[in-house]
């Protein structure tokens, strides 16, 4: 992944809930022993993390939720009578 890959895939969201799934991490001798490519986790955490994506989630309309907030929008939706 990088910064304009990312951006590419916000800005051709259909409109719904979806789920961004991806590895940030900080590397250490433990993630390095999982044979993960080197440099990926750092790379995604700072893509993730970074102004140009906070601009284009505000430009694209986008609010990031927590499971939380999904598991709230399910039951809201579960308790709605049917039309």
């Amino acid at each position: 992944m990088d910064q304009r890959w990312l951006e590419l895939l916000l800005e051709r969201l259909s409109e719904g809930t979806w789920e961004l799934l991806c590895h940030p991490a900080y590397e250490d001798d433990a993630w390095r022993a999982l044979g993960t490519r080197p440099g990926a986790g750092e790379a995604e955490l700072r893509i993730l993390t970074s102004d140009a994506t906070r601009r284009c989630l505000e430009r694209c309309g986008i609010e990031l939720i927590s499971y939380r907030d999904l598991a709230r929008e399910s039951w809201t939706a579960a308790a709605l009578p049917a039309l």
